[in-house]
Formats: structure tokens, sequence, C-alpha cells
């Protein structure tokens, strides 16, 4: 599972803030659609150029969103499709922001954006230093995150909520997120089950089938599994294919299930088989 903290315009976000927006289009003049790696389901943490450190200068995190899908067009297109989401006010506004930041004063052909929800803005800012990460001082775009830095900004951000913004869901929307991270450090441990070509292909279709019917079944990165984080329940999918003996994944849940009880051990987990529109619970 991938993270990013992005160096961010902190009036764009304010405007974000003071909205209470929850969802948001996070645009950005490359006309790539996507990072290296970067997908569906991974968090993209605000590092505001207008928060700093008052001894250091350091950049402070303000906040995060969660990835849900990934859009490229031209910047009337940008707009007519998701308007104030893009954190302006107006056409003019926007369109004046994307002219300033290109090297010839005018609008880019075409820009791409990330789609994020789940927006969660943070009281204080908090700084990479305090989570045991030293930002590069030459660092002009984003850099990747580990999975402990994101834990611990996670960590830090349950004891700091913006209060404008907070609500009953803000406080679930940062446990779904460390249980999540924690899901993904437990299912990385385990060697990958060995699939054809073919099989692999089947467990993805499969699998993206499921996504596509529930925007709340995110895939496991370059893995077969999927899941689904619910109040106090967390789905486990595992593809039903040919050749592949049941046992495998019966093995593998068992030990997802002893590894999980460690962080979250009032959370209940349920195991499912994925079959072509079906699903079998165990």
């Amino acid at each position: 599972m991938a993270a990013i903290a992005y160096i961010t315009d902190g009036k764009m976000l304010e405007l974000h803030r003071l909205n209470r927006n929850s969802e948001m289009n996070f645009w950005r003049l490359s006309s790539k659609n996507n990072f290296r790696q970067f997908n569906v389901g991974d968090l993209l943490f605000f590092l505001s150029k207008d928060k700093r450190h008052s001894l250091n200068g350091e950049k402070g995190i303000i906040g995060y969103g969660r990835c849900e899908s990934f859009f490229k067009s031209n910047s009337e297109a940008m707009w007519n499709k998701f308007e104030t989401k893009n954190g302006y006010r107006n056409k003019i506004e926007f369109k004046n922001a994307l002219k300033k930041l290109t090297k010839d004063k005018k609008l880019p052909k075409q820009i791409s954006s990330i789609y994020l929800n789940d927006a969660v803005f943070f009281q204080a800012p908090i700084f990479l230093s305090e989570c045991g990460y030293e930002l590069p001082s030459q660092v002009e775009s984003y850099i990747y995150l580990n999975d402990e830095i994101p834990l611990k900004i996670l960590s830090f951000a349950k004891e700091s909520p913006d209060i404008w913004t907070m609500n009953h869901e803000t406080e679930d929307c940062i446990d779904k997120e460390i249980c999540r991270y924690h899901l993904n450090q437990i299912i990385n441990k385990y060697n990958p089950i060995p699939l054809s070509n073919n099989q692999f292909k089947e467990a993805n279709r499969l699998l993206k089938e499921m996504h596509s019917n529930d925007q709340e079944i995110y895939l496991f990165a370059d893995k077969i599994e999927a899941y689904k984080i619910m109040d106090k329940e967390i789905n486990i999918y595992f593809p039903k294919l040919k050749g592949i003996d049941d046992r495998i994944f019966i093995g593998q849940a068992y030990l997802i299930n002893q590894d999980i009880n460690k962080y979250h051990d009032r959370i209940k987990l349920n195991f499912y088989f994925v079959k072509e529109g079906e699903l079998i619970k165990w």
C-alpha cells in the first residue's frame, strides 16, 4: 500500500476545509494519470507550503484524502466535472492558478487529477520529523512514505482532528485507515500464492468486478486478495480458481486472523471465496 506526501497550496486546502469538503479533486499539471506506485485506496497527505515549523521552516502535513479515481482532461472539462471541488470558488480563479504554475503562463493542454474521498484535516500541522522522517530540502512536489510513517501520522491525527470539519465519522475514518495499513502490512508478510499468468488474470478480473460493484472493496496492491473495512468487521475475499487448492487460502486466512487481532482485537473477520457472480462465505 502506497502513501504520498504532496506539496500543496495551503489556500486551496483552506477552501476545502472551510467548506467541510470530505471529497475533492486534487489536480496537478502533469498529464500523467497517476504516480508510478499509487493506486485506488492509497492515501495522499497534504504537505502545506503555508504551515511551517516555527524553528526550522519544515513544511507540515495538515490532512489527507484517500484515492477514489484518476482523471485526465483539459482545464475546461476539469472545471465542468468537479467545479469548486477543484479548490477554487470559480472557473476564473481555477484557470489563473493553473497559469501561474506554467512556465509560459498559459493554460496547459491537459492536466491530471486524483479524486479523493474521506478527507480529514488536522487541528495543527504534523511534521514528518516528529514521525522519524527527515524531509529532504530539495523535494519540489511529492515523496513516497513507507508504511510506518503513515501509521505514525494517523496516530497523531487521532489526537488532533480539526474542530471545524470534525464530525461523528472523522474518528471512524482515521481508525479505518489505521486498520487498512495494518492489513496491508500483514498480507505483505506472506509469500505470494504461485499462479500461472491465466490464473492471475482471472483472479484480478473477479476481484476488480467486485470493486466496480462495491467501491468500498479494495484490492491489496500486487496481490490477489481483496478486502472491505466496516465499523466492527472486515471482509476478506479470495478468488476461487481452478487448479488451486482452497486449503492454501484457508491457511492464509487463519494467519491473517491471528495477526489482525494483535492490533484490533474487537474486529470480526469474515472470509469469502469469489466465484463468477457469487460469494461463498466460509
